[in-house]
């Protein structure tokens, strides 16, 4: 999983920030993080059915 969907699974369920946070902090567009979070979830549910 690359670095940055990476943090942005961390901070949004481990620091339960917000997704507006998240992109402030990470300084990307709001539609970005939902983005790395929705592939996230994806290779997660992948890698968990193997």
């Amino acid at each position: 999983m690359p670095d940055s969907e990476r943090l942005s699974v961390y901070l949004f369920y481990l620091e339960q920030m917000s997704i507006s946070d998240i992109a402030l902090i990470t300084n990307v567009a709001v539609g970005t993080v939902k983005s790395r979070l929705h592939r996230a979830r994806a290779q997660l549910v992948k890698w968990l059915s193997e």
